[in-house]
């Protein structure tokens, strides 16, 4: 928005140091993912929407829980981004609208991955790169981005 302080190159400062943060948790988690793949499960938001129904069995397996076809359609969609859209403006959509700034997005936007990047230049979009090949390089990780 308009109120924040922007860095050099027109990223808001604030999202450049939530980036960080977010870099260095996932790469924690990762980790932990792979130290203990039948504990941890890292569900990337792509491949949830490439293919909901294969996602929410391997979160089911996880948790030790075999689904029949039925049980697994219900779940895919009962989560699928409409029905969240739709409970969360029935519960709290009001509340939301209230705190959010004029013209600022809700919490269900669009409901497909990839938007963040229609909001960079072709310059923020390199740094952005850059950045996420040095904190994840080596990990086996940045193979997930790019």
């Amino acid at each position: 928005t308009g109120s924040r302080a922007r860095a050099p190159g027109g990223m808001a400062q604030d999202h450049a140091q939530d980036h960080a943060r977010r870099f260095e948790h996932t790469l924690a988690w990762w980790h932990v993912a792979r130290a203990c793949p039948g504990q941890v499960l890292l569900l990337r938001y792509e491949d949830l929407c490439a293919d909901t129904r294969a996602q929410v069995a391997r979160v089911a397996g996880l948790l030790g829980v075999q689904p029949d076809g039925a049980a697994l359609d219900a779940a895919v969609r009962a989560s699928s981004f409409e029905a969240m859209r739709q409970r969360h403006e029935a519960t709290d959509g009001a509340a939301s609208r209230a705190m959010r700034h004029e013209g600022e997005a809700g919490h269900f936007r669009r409901g497909s991955p990839g938007g963040w990047r229609e909001k960079f230049t072709p310059e923020q979009s390199r740094r952005f790169d850059a950045a996420l090949r040095e904190r994840l390089g080596g990990s086996g990780l940045e193979e997930e981005f790019f």
